[in-house]
């Protein structure tokens, strides 16, 4: 079962098209939050999907009783962060965009230690995704794996990198974009084409164009997912050779 663990603004949606392209659209399973992850739980029937894809924590299917074989896209932590915010910004649909913008809250600010409450499952975001979590306590409190009252540390940070190393057959990053997606496509047998960027974040401003405080805010707030960055890009490359 292979499995695209989806780490929001990361180019997941390029990815599940290529799912799609060779397993159909019937062939690929869906787990999106909490309630996405209880569905799967509930409606799972062995040879039913063939590929699963979601915002998802590490660890789905074992609790389904399935080998693991992993897919995940990380990026440059501080990109990312600067796309998380401004897709809330620009998305009223998102459940915490109406707080942001009645509050004015700046890119400054939503990057502030100690965090705002809208802005705690952004900081250190891909550390919090890749790290273990028990799923059948997720599945019975009703938390988010990924944003509940508690920060991030370096254990955290330490079991994200092990299930990196350990754990995920197939690493991308969103800086080498094109030969990830080549490197996604030869694993489901595909031939190696470009596909386009999509769900891309609108109206943001580049990274180049931030002041030094704003920048030097967002790398405190993120400094776990830059040193998981490090280490996914040190991978990386011993996957490519």
């Amino acid at each position: 079962m292979l499995t695209f663990l989806h780490l929001p603004k990361t180019g997941g949606h390029s990815f599940k098209q290529l799912l799609v392209d060779r397993f159909g659209p019937d062939g690929v399973a869906y787990a999106n939050g909490l309630a996405g992850y209880r569905a799967l739980r509930r409606d799972w029937q062995p040879g039913r999907w063939q590929a699963l894809h979601g915002h998802m924590p590490i660890g789905v299917p074992a609790a389904l009783g399935v080998p693991e074989q992993y897919f995940v896209v990380l990026r440059d932590p501080v990109d990312r962060f600067v796309s998380d915010y401004y897709h809330l910004v620009n998305t009223p649909a998102h459940p915490n965009h109406h707080v942001v913008v009645e509050q004015r809250i700046t890119l400054r600010e939503y990057a502030a230690v100690p965090c705002h409450p809208v802005s705690r499952g952004a900081q250190n975001g891909q550390v919090r995704r890749l790290a273990t979590y028990d799923l059948d306590t997720v599945a019975a409190d009703g938390s988010h794996w990924w944003s509940g009252a508690w920060d991030a540390d370096r254990s955290t940070l330490e079991r994200a990198k092990r299930n990196l190393r350990d754990r995920v057959r197939h690493i991308g990053l969103v800086e080498r974009m094109d030969e990830s997606m080549s490197r996604f496509a030869d694993l489901l047998g595909l031939s190696r084409v470009r596909s386009p960027r999509e769900n891309v974040s609108p109206q943001r401003v580049e990274v180049s164009s931030l002041g030094r405080e704003t920048v030097a805010a967002i790398r405190a707030a993120n400094q776990l997912d830059i040193e998981l960055y490090d280490y996914a890009q040190e991978l990386f490359e011993r996957q490519a050779a």
